[in-house]
């Protein structure tokens, strides 16, 4: 099994066997958010950042303010900006480390590759 170069749960991983606990915690990986990880060569922008961040949202919840720009390459936050992400109300997603949590009632949400 090849492993992914692009964010990911570890939970996966773990469940499928193409990873180890021990490994997970070794240089070759680094942990963006709890659960969400990346390998540690892959250079580490606000894009990057928002992709991890995507892996976490609830149904309903997007990528927001800023941080969405980012996923059109619009490139006004860097790497040491934490990714904003607007939720449903209701939901149980917590702010966590370079993750702002912003709930509000979400009636319309562009998505990436939607027609």
């Amino acid at each position: 099994m090849r492993l992914p170069i692009e964010p990911f749960r570890a939970r996966d991983l773990l469940a499928s066997g193409a990873l180890t606990r021990d490994k997970l915690r070794g240089p070759r990986w680094r942990r963006l958010y709890r659960g969400i990880y990346v390998d540690a060569d892959i250079p580490v922008d606000h894009r990057l950042w928002c992709s991890a961040a995507a892996l976490l949202l609830p149904p309903g919840g997007a990528i927001g303010l800023l941080s969405a720009a980012a996923l059109w390459d619009v490139p006004l936050l860097g790497p040491d900006h934490p990714v904003t992400v607007v939720v449903p109300l209701g939901t149980s997603l917590r702010t966590q480390n370079h993750l702002v949590v912003r709930r509000m009632q979400l009636r319309w949400v562009m998505r990436l590759g939607a027609s």
